[in-house]
């Protein structure tokens, strides 16, 4: 593990460049090459959230949402929150894809020692700590969401195409729905938006809702290593890093 010291990132409150590596570059490599060969080392994660996206129909839509629990008329209110979305941020007719992401857990030769590291590093309980390597494939556009399993994590992009994430804030509340994470987006306003740096450590706020956006088609994979955190705030996550780069720092 080594630090560098840098100025606080302004924009804090959704995502900070940690200065800290929390494995070797040949490690990162090597879970980038994994990515990109889909070794079979990696596990594939279903979500049960991936039954619905956004060229669903809304009788697909009604038929997932009542499997979780919910009602027509949630049904209802996700088709038109996704309407609005489409209106504002564009579909298919407008050559906007949407970007899916698969998510793979890593080898426990990999994860295991990075998870005791991340632990001892910054105090957090090792059952708290969820390893995960991410690909997207194709898509332009991850709408706004925000984390089902995770509140917050440190972030490590090791492939990409120059996307931009962007961070909302909301302007009034609203409902928000456990087993589909759609904001209502006449409620929201940008926040911050941030073009993340490969192979650099960035804390992540999951709990903000967020999307990510590239011009057309990626030219290759994006791929990025996430430490996730189940129910560790993000800033709790902040404080614990900043706590690391003081310490280091004297």
């Amino acid at each position: 593990m080594t630090t560098e010291d840098k100025n606080l990132n302004p924009q804090e409150n959704f995502f900070y460049e940690t200065g800290i590596d929390f494995v070797s570059q040949d490690t990162l490599n090597e879970l980038l090459e994994m990515a990109l060969n889909l070794s079979p080392e990696l596990s594939f994660i279903n979500r049960p959230w991936r039954k619905i996206a956004y060229n669903s129909t809304p009788k697909i839509i009604e038929e997932v949402v009542k499997e979780h629990g919910g009602t027509t008329r949630d049904a209802r209110e996700f088709v038109r929150r996704r309407l609005i979305m489409a209106r504002e941020l564009g579909t298919p007719a407008d050559g906007v894809s949407e970007i899916v992401i698969d998510q793979y857990r890593i080898p426990k030769r990999i994860a295991e020692p990075l998870a005791k590291e991340v632990s001892m590093l910054l105090d957090i309980p090792l059952k708290e700590i969820d390893p995960i390597v991410q690909i997207q494939k194709e898509g332009t556009l991850l709408y706004p969401h925000n984390g089902h399993a995770r509140n917050s994590s440190i972030f490590c992009l090791l492939q990409g195409n120059g996307e931009e994430t962007t961070w909302y804030d909301e302007t009034e509340p609203f409902k928000m729905f456990d087993m589909y994470r759609i904001p209502d987006y006449s409620k929201l306003k940008v926040a911050t938006i941030a073009k993340l740096q490969e192979m650099k450590w960035s804390t992540f706020n999951h709990h903000a809702w967020h999307s990510v956006a590239r011009k057309g088609q990626p030219e290759r994979w994006r791929v990025n290593l996430n430490i996730d955190f189940a129910s560790l705030s993000y800033d709790d996550l902040m404080e614990k890093i900043k706590n690391v780069r003081k310490t280091s720092s004297t």
